[in-house]
């Protein structure tokens, strides 16, 4: 693919490696998620990809001030291990939009994340727009195992290692697992990338979802719909990136960076076991 240059439309983002200012105002608190009490994300898939053996979605969510959140998942059975798409985001210093060219060559991006590249790759240190190709190998052997799901519902990355990595398996009902240094660490911000999993160990579908909550954008917690996880299966969540449309920016375009918190929800019928998985890379 020969290198290209696509322009923002004014978001200020941020991918999260580590890069951190401060912004002003906000009303956080270390307080966990509250379903009572739940600010529902504007949430839009704006592509999938059919992979052979799973999807992998990409995901834009309007927050409560008008900033963005970019993501994206992959769903594919529980016994899966060492995923070409793992593969993909293990190297971790692409954009959003590069990921979808490496995935679905050919085709046209969304807008969105057009929108997003280039201050996406500003915020990983980059001097422009230029696209970097990402290498996707469909062709990667998939490793599979029989045992539980348990043990492959977030891989390590080869080349970026997961730390804070927190458990809670074989659980049913509604559960919360929070990316932290517990499992109940509702007080931990990060601008690491994160990594949130869950995987059915079931005969019936389960559903999850994800939780974050930015830093400075003065609201508090965002839930993400919820997905369905069919007996066997998992899904998991990479490679954040934050906007803003500057109502916490010192002048509305520069790039605003965010700390921010996350957590991973379980549901399922009583006795209907899951596993949930949270990490930092």
């Amino acid at each position: 693919m020969n290198s290209k240059k696509y322009r923002s439309t004014g978001l200020a983002l941020l991918l999260a490696t580590g890069v951190i200012t401060t912004g002003c105002g906000g009303n956080d608190n270390d307080n966990p998620p509250d379903a009572q009490n739940v600010q529902a994300a504007q949430e839009q898939v704006v592509a999938q990809v059919d992979l052979g053996y799973g999807s992998v979605q990409f995901h834009e969510v309007t927050t409560g001030d008008g900033g963005k959140v970019y993501s994206v998942s992959e769903s594919a059975p529980g016994n899966l291990r060492n995923t070409p798409f793992e593969a993909l985001v293990a190297d971790g210093n692409h954009t959003t939009l590069e990921l979808f060219l490496a995935v679905a060559p050919g085709k046209e991006p969304p807008a969105a994340l057009v929108a997003a590249h280039e201050l996406e790759a500003r915020g990983l240190g980059r001097s422009d727009g230029t696209v970097v190709p990402a290498k996707y190998d469909p062709n990667l052997p998939v490793q599979k195992n029989a045992a539980s799901c348990e043990a492959w519902t977030l891989q390590v990355p080869t080349s970026n290692q997961l730390s804070n990595v927190q458990r809670s398996d074989y659980v049913s009902g509604d559960r919360l697992l929070a990316v932290g240094t517990s499992a109940s660490d509702w007080s931990y911000w990060t601008a690491a990338r994160v990594a949130l999993g869950i995987c059915n160990e079931s005969s019936h579908a389960i559903t999850g979802r994800l939780w974050y909550d930015l830093q400075n954008d003065n609201s508090g917690w965002t839930a993400r719909s919820w997905a369905t996880l069919q007996p066997g299966y998992s899904w998991r969540w990479w490679n954040f990136t934050y906007a803003s449309i500057g109502p916490n920016c010192s002048d509305g375009s520069t790039m605003c960076f965010h700390w921010a918190r996350y957590g991973v929800e379980g549901s399922s019928a009583s006795g209907d076991l899951y596993d949930l998985r949270t990490g930092t890379f």
